[in-house]
């Protein structure tokens, strides 16, 4: 909807079913709004009429990607979310889009074009990620402390699970250890007369 001479007037637009509107830029009467869905509006109206862009994604692609922000400078607008391993750019205010990868996999929810030629995100955490090159590359500024995932290969006889960052096993059961920038193998064995566990690098 807009408001203008205290009037709100609702905008014409195709039904979005349960998808949401997660964020605007505006340029003068040109907008984009993005959301659920790998959903993008454009308008040139100044928000009285919105149409889908059709960004050429794939229906299942589009499906799996929820735009959380976008953010725009000049003609060139960016839109990214869950999961943040793509940024959605146009080099024409919504026109046409490209996806660029960012190298970073969990969900970005803030952007902030300084220029046309670097931007930010931020998301989840802590990561802070530029590019300054209008979005075309990106890169990981700093980001929080990534809690290691386990996932474990045992047989039926063996039990392994994941307390926080405190792992109990039966003696025998491999476990794979990813702390996001590498992947390790162990072998875990029971400490002799104790209950503690012992975890033997394999690779």
């Amino acid at each position: 909807a807009t408001y203008a001479d205290g009037k709100l007037t609702p905008a014409e637009m195709d039904s979005l079913g349960s998808r949401a509107v997660r964020g605007v830029t505006m340029s003068g009467p040109a907008g984009v709004a993005v959301g659920d869905g790998g959903l993008i509006l454009t308008t040139t109206t100044g928000g009285t009429k919105w149409a889908v862009a059709d960004t050429k994604l794939p229906g299942a692609v589009a499906e799996s990607l929820n735009l959380r922000c976008v953010a725009s400078s000049g003609q060139t607008v960016w839109a990214a979310g869950r999961p943040g391993s793509v940024v959605m750019r146009s080099a024409d205010f919504g026109k046409t889009w490209e996806t660029v990868a960012t190298g970073w996999n969990l969900p970005i929810n803030a952007m902030c074009a300084v220029s046309e030629k670097e931007v930010w995100a931020v998301g989840d955490l802590g990561a802070v990620l530029k590019s300054t090159d209008g979005g075309k590359t990106w890169a990981v500024q700093r980001c929080g402390g990534m809690q290691a995932a386990l996932l474990v290969a045992h047989g039926s006889a063996n039990l392994v699970e994941r307390l926080g960052s405190t792992v109990t096993a039966s003696n025998g059961a491999y476990v794979f250890v990813n702390s996001g920038t590498k992947v390790s193998l162990f072998f875990a064995k029971r400490l002799r007369g104790s209950s503690g566990l012992e975890l033997e690098m394999k690779s």
